[in-house]
Formats: structure tokens, C-alpha cells, sequence
């Protein structure tokens, strides 16, 4: 090979290496903020802050007990450095949650693990530094079942709490090259529900190039499983969900356990039918 052809090759070279750092650096996988903003973590020692009402009649076999403002501040101080934790979708041991948190999280101070029942935990930080790069680096999965995480609060009954949306990782598969921009993928994602992270690996494989977002999607609501970005459908397939009803396009239910569903009819009562297969990577 010639000089001349020696320098051509090198320019191309150095040209497309240019290109595919410029590209890498328009998929950016961490959202600054984005897990934090996507859950609220506001409401944490200012609710019922006041000091306890008298009550004029109380039912026969009822008694009162009045906490001052002082009091209630005092008890829950202690807490504002936690948060309540469930592993939606799997039930697993207080030992197996306590080891694989603490080798995900690795933090530097102690962390204080308290089973509320119901699958419900409570994980308490001495450092909050600790607790803001949970948040930070979030959302978190154990063995691909997402854990939600929601700020501690003042007389928390996991009997009567729910798990309201949960993070799913969706792929994009065929998505046209000229799309795979950072912007344009949050936007994408935005249609689905709030975007919380891209994974830039994913993206950039030879094989079977597509692109994976993380995002939050209410579990209540029928689930996207086609987007329409001007006259192209994208399809949308799910990753890890293990509950997802066909009829309705919910996640929680099963088909058979439907209700919104009349008289055990696959016909759903709002929102579009999703496809019904394991080869969508739905189930």
C-alpha cells in the first residue's frame, strides 16, 4: 500500500473513531436526578406535625391517646434517614434482601434493616450520603424484579399499602439509526411514562442493535406496546414483567383474574389488547 492510500486509510480511521465517540456521547445513560424527581421524596416528618385534637365522644371500647408537636417530631427525627422497600413481583428472605442491598449499595455507613411484614421493609441509613446515592443511582432490580422505594412516612400499615408504578426496562428494537440520540430517545420514552435511565451498551452492539430505556410506568394504566413517531410504529417489548394481563394490558393480574373484563370475555374495557406470546418478551 502506497503512501498516499497509507494516509487515506488513516484519516478514515481517525474520522469514524471521531464519529462513534461523538454518537456514544449523545447516549447518555444516567439521568441526572431523574429516580429522585420520578418518586417523591418530600413528605417526609412534616405530615400530622401538629399536636393531636381533643375529641369530644369517643365509641364505647375506644380510648385516645394525644401526642404533642414536640413529641412527634422527636419520635420520627430518628427516621428521616430511611426509606421503605418492597421487591416487586418476588417474595424472598430477610437475610438474602439484607446481603444482596448491601453488596448492590456498598455503603459506607451502617444500615439498619427492619421487616414491616407484607414483604414491606424498612432500611434505615447513618449516613445521608448513603441514602442520596441510593436515590441517585437508582432504580434498583434483584434477579430482574424492580424494588420500589418510597420515603419513609409516619404510621405506615403495609396492609394497606400498594406498590402504585413500578420501573420496567423496555427495548426498542429496529429503531432507525437517526434516532439514537439522547434527546430523541427521552422523548420516545416520555410516551410510555417518565424516562430513568438509557443503557448506552445495549445501544451500541453489532448484534441485534436496539436501544433499552428504563422507565417508570403506572401499574393501573394498560401498558404502550406501539409507538407511533410520525408515520413509523416502533413496538415496544417488556422486560421482566411477570404479571401482565392480555386482555386488559395491565401489569398485576393474570388474563383468568381480570377485572376489567365482563363476564370472563378477552374484550378489555379500555385501552388496546397487547399481543398475546412469549415471543414479544412480554412473559
Amino acid at each position: 500500500m502506497g503512501s498516499s492510500e497509507s494516509g487515506h486509510s488513516q484519516d478514515f480511521q481517525n474520522t469514524w473513531g471521531a464519529l462513534r465517540r461523538t454518537f456514544k456521547e449523545k447516549l447518555v445513560g444516567e439521568i441526572p436526578g431523574a429516580y429522585a424527581k420520578a418518586f417523591d421524596f418530600t413528605k417526609l416528618l412534616d405530615m400530622e406535625e401538629d399536636s393531636d385534637q381533643e375529641m369530644d365522644e369517643l365509641s364505647e371500647g375506644l380510648v385516645a391517646v394525644k401526642l404533642t408537636r414536640e413529641t412527634k417530631i422527636r419520635i420520627r427525627r430518628p427516621w428521616s434517614n430511611a426509606l421503605i422497600i418492597k421487591l416487586y413481583g418476588r417474595t424472598v428472605g430477610f437475610n438474602f434482601l439484607q446481603n444482596r442491598l448491601n453488596l448492590m449499595w456498598k455503603p459506607s455507613g451502617r444500615l439498619d434493616y427492619v421487616d414491616l411484614g407484607k414483604d414491606f421493609y424498612t432500611v434505615r441509613f447513618s449516613m445521608k450520603e448513603d441514602m442520596d446515592a441510593v436515590l441517585k443511582n437508582g432504580p434498583w432490580f434483584i434477579g430482574g424484579h424492580f424494588l420500589s422505594i418510597r420515603p419513609w412516612e409516619p404510621f405506615f400499615k403495609p396492609a394497606c399499602a400498594s406498590v402504585l408504578s413500578i420501573a420496567l426496562w423496555v427495548r426498542l428494537h429496529e429503531l432507525p439509526m437517526e434516532l439514537y440520540e439522547a434527546e430523541v430517545l427521552q422523548q420516545i420514552g416520555g410516551a410510555i411514562g417518565k424516562v430513568l435511565r438509557i443503557d448506552t451498551h445495549t445501544a451500541l452492539e453489532a448484534r441485534g442493535r436496539y436501544a433499552s430505556l428504563c422507565i417508570q410506568v403506572d401499574i393501573n394504566k394498560p401498558i404502550i406496546n406501539t409507538i407511533l413517531i410520525g408515520r413509523f410504529e416502533q413496538p415496544v417489548i417488556y422486560e421482566g414483567i411477570h404479571k401482565l394481563c392480555f386482555a386488559c394490558g395491565r401489569i398485576e393480574h393474570k388474563k383468568e383474574l381480570c377485572p376489567f373484563t365482563i363476564k370472563g370475555l378477552a374484550t378489555p374495557v379500555e385501552g388496546k389488547p397487547v399481543s398475546d406470546g412469549v415471543e414479544d418478551g412480554l412473559v
